[in-house]
């Protein structure tokens, strides 16, 4: 009884503008519950050196990961953390002890191209630039640096 004279007593505006609040924040709320991610969260670089970074445009631009070694990566559709970089990677950079060799299909077949490490790849070849699948990443020793 109190809040039926309360909603009767409130203006229309009022309720209407509540009204219209709350539909709103059901409907982000619903659509944005019901979405799968399509990646997982970036990587952090292998402290030791061992690793790829990636990107998703040439130049070294656009969205970028790593992807560390040692491992041999059949292909790049299931990565750790739900990461999917097949037919992607179009710029690499590689860490200071790290030789990696890339394919442009899965299973370590295809057109390659052997990375060597602390090298900018800032465009790949057109066989591999979008289509690289497979990735087999070796880890070595980091050459300590020049004392001056």
């Amino acid at each position: 009884m109190i809040r039926s004279a309360l909603l009767s007593a409130m203006p229309r505006h009022r309720l209407y503008t509540r009204g219209l609040c709350v539909f709103s924040l059901a409907t982000m709320i619903v659509s944005c519950a019901g979405r799968v991610p399509q990646q997982g969260e970036t990587a952090m670089p292998s402290p030791d050196g061992c690793f790829v970074q990636v990107w998703d445009a040439p130049q070294l631009m656009g969205v970028t990961d790593y992807i560390n070694g040692p491992r041999a990566y059949l292909n790049l559709r299931d990565l750790p953390g739900a990461r999917v970089w097949r037919n992607r990677v179009q710029s690499m950079k590689t860490g200071v002890a790290v030789r990696a060799t890339v394919y442009g299909e899965e299973d370590f077949s295809g057109p390659s191209l052997r990375l060597l490490p602390d090298r900018e790849y800032r465009t790949l070849p057109e066989g591999l630039s979008g289509r690289v699948a497979s990735m087999n990443i070796q880890c070595e020793q980091a050459k300590p640096a020049k004392a001056e």
